[in-house]
């Protein structure tokens, strides 16, 4: 390893899975650096839904690492701790945020730059790496990441913060997918959890007016109308289609972000949206039709 802080252990503390539904804590070596890696210190880690699912397993096409040694965790921020010999973009004590994704860059979608939809998912051995998901992420005192996957976080931002900043990449994707300028463009947001009350904040430095926020949690709805939405609304109360309708002259909102997870909630989605508007499906139902193997062949 290249410029390396001193350790006073081979070993670490970490959070590994268990069996389904348990997180426990045991030792484990600190890993090794490549020549394109660097070993980051976590100072932060939060917890994502996807977290959840990875707990009690539902998240793995089968039935997922043997317990004891897999380490959840891609909501991370901390210190490098240590560079590999190639690395010069980074030196130790650099303060640092992940992306958990790292495509395989060699198959059609990484080369088109969609590398979160990497065709080799899984495959390490192919270059691929999603930490915390198919590779050890961030709930540990020590964990590593391709060089590529980090960004020096400026002084102005604390650890805090930084950990959610990562899960706002996930709201700029969803608007990224659209391919088109929010400025001026009616948005309704369906679920007032974390990526929800994000994406209103998003929408609204983007532009988007009006902006209506949909949900069952009157606490979660005040924060959405703190944070910039025009509307908001219990949809135990009230109709959440014709709200939207009525929010946009009878139109539909030219774009629905869908961030409930909630099954019912797409079909909500796609009435409130105007003819030849957008939907993007942000959350993940936990109700299935049919499950896609992410299991390497």
């Amino acid at each position: 390893m290249e410029g390396c802080a001193m350790f006073s252990s081979e070993t670490m503390v970490a959070a590994v899975l268990g069996g389904p539904g348990v997180i426990e804590t045991t030792r484990l070596p600190i890993p090794a650096v490549g020549p394109d890696e660097v070993l980051v210190q976590v100072r932060r880690a939060s917890l994502c839904g996807s977290d959840l699912k990875i707990r009690d397993r539902s998240f793995f096409s089968g039935d997922g690492p043997p317990p004891g040694i897999f380490v959840p965790g891609h909501e991370y921020a901390g210190v490098v701790a240590a560079v590999g010999e190639s690395v010069d973009e980074f030196t130790v004590g650099d303060r640092v945020v992940t992306e958990a994704h790292r495509g395989c860059m060699r198959c059609v979608n990484c080369l088109a730059g969609t590398y979160t939809g990497c065709l080799n998912y899984g495959r390490k051995d192919k270059g691929h790496r999603a930490q915390g998901m198919t590779v050890h992420g961030g709930f540990a005192e020590y964990v590593v990441n391709h060089v590529s996957t980090l960004y020096r976080l400026p002084d102005s931002v604390g650890f805090d913060a930084a950990v959610v900043l990562t899960t706002v990449g996930s709201v700029m994707h969803a608007f990224d997918a659209l391919g088109s300028l929010l400025s001026g463009a009616s948005i309704a947001v369906l679920g007032p959890g974390p990526i929800g009350l994000l994406a209103v904040q998003v929408a609204r430095q983007l532009g988007a007016d009006p902006i209506a926020l949909i949900g069952t949690r009157h606490s979660r709805l005040e924060l959405g109308k703190r944070f910039g939405a025009d509307l908001v609304l219990n949809s135990r109360e009230q109709d959440p289609v014709d709200a939207v309708r009525d929010l946009t002259g009878g139109r539909g909102a030219d774009i629905v972000l869908e961030c409930s997870g909630a099954p019912s909630a797409v079909n909500e989605a796609l009435h409130m949206t105007k003819r030849a508007g957008k939907v993007v499906l942000v959350g993940f139902s936990s109700s299935r039709c049919r499950r896609i193997s992410t299991t390497p062949s």
